[in-house]
């Protein structure tokens, strides 16, 4: 997944493509897949290549938010896999596998990046939820709402510790600890050239959706 500041930006951006309606519920669409962290729900579930088909998201605005996440997450991991691809290439040899620390780290970064561009706090999806789209906890995922709002509340000044804090909420033993991922973020962070590639990484997603992958 990517972070959820840059989920909202990109969604943003294509929201008039898309024709929606009402905001709020687009916007609560955008960052629904990611609840699964809290909620249990599996990953293919909130996350299916066809949840980006027009056939599933018609004129729902919730959907046509939750389609705008997915794809999003496909773009976005090929092209940082193609401007990574030699870090990754040795993180996995370290690794024995694939590094999921390495790939969070970066989209950290971005989403850090992103912040600097895009005010996501006004675009927070507050409005509590009424209904479960996968028949999870309608608790849960306004206690994810609650998360999302107070990690990005103030989001134009956003620090590498907020995300630590963040981070800590969902900690999951079979995962990369936080102090790993965060190991990480300062290692990438130091590095001019991948910097450089993590600031082109959002307009160069933007480029590749427009060209291939539109909704």
């Amino acid at each position: 997944m990517s972070c959820e500041l840059s989920h909202m930006r990109f969604s943003n951006d294509i929201k008039d493509s898309l024709n929606v309606i009402d905001d709020k519920k687009y916007y609560q669409g955008v960052a629904y897949p990611d609840s699964r962290g809290l909620t249990g729900i599996k990953r293919n579930f909130t996350h299916d290549i066809n949840q980006t088909k027009r056939v599933f998201f018609k004129e729902d605005d919730f959907k046509k938010g939750w389609a705008s996440h997915v794809v999003y997450d496909i773009v976005h991991n090929k092209v940082m896999e193609e401007l990574f691809e030699e870090l990754f290439k040795k993180e996995d040899e370290k690794n024995n596998g694939y590094s999921s620390a390495a790939r969070l780290a970066i989209k950290i970064l971005q989403d850090l990046n992103d912040a600097k561009k895009f005010d996501f706090s006004k675009f927070l999806p507050l409005n509590e939820y009424t209904f479960s789209p996968q028949g999870e906890s309608i608790e849960l995922l306004n206690e994810y709402n609650k998360i999302l709002y107070d990690s990005y509340k103030n989001s134009m000044n956003l620090t590498i510790d907020d995300y630590k804090k963040s981070l800590k909420k969902f900690e999951d033993k079979k995962s990369d600890s936080v102090d790993v991922i965060m190991e990480k973020i300062i290692e990438f962070h130091k590095s001019e050239k991948n910097r450089s590639k993590i600031n082109n990484l959002y307009d160069i997603s933007l480029e590749v959706y427009r060209k291939n992958f539109l909704l």
